[in-house]
């Protein structure tokens, strides 16, 4: 409890579920209207440029996944970051993390003869390896 001026703030123990999804959506609009600032600071109709998104990305099958392939690895280093406060320790360099770990697995696709199912578990050991050698 803190005292502010003639107010008492005092920490929710538990989030309410229309606080979370109020926050979520009003995270989501802000993005979008910063988003039409930039595409109207550029020349370009905001409403064109998010139905040309939606058309070309989110309502065609190679578009989806493409969008599934970039998001995974966000989602890995979201998840691993979450994992680390949770614990109370503080990580900032999960994107280096992911580089190093892809560089690592890359190196051994490229450069390790091994057969099939080997070569898979070697590059998920060689990647994590040395996304927590970076992390370290």
């Amino acid at each position: 409890m803190r005292n502010v001026g003639p107010f008492i703030l005092e920490r929710r123990r538990v989030p309410s579920h229309v606080g979370i999804l109020s926050v979520s959506v009003l995270a989501v609009v802000l993005a979008l209207g910063v988003g039409a600032i930039l595409f109207y600071s550029q020349g370009v109709d905001p409403l064109h440029a998010y139905s040309t998104i939606a058309r070309r990305v989110l309502l065609t099958r190679r578009g989806q996944m493409e969008v599934v392939r970039r998001t995974i690895p966000l989602l890995l280093c979201g998840v691993g970051l979450a994992v680390a406060f949770r614990a109370r320790f503080w990580n900032i360099g999960a994107e280096g993390q992911l580089l190093a770990g892809a560089v690592a697995a890359t190196g051994v696709a490229l450069f390790v003869p091994l057969p099939n199912p080997w070569h898979i578990i070697l590059m998920f050991v060689a990647g994590f390896a040395a996304g927590a050698v970076w992390g370290v």
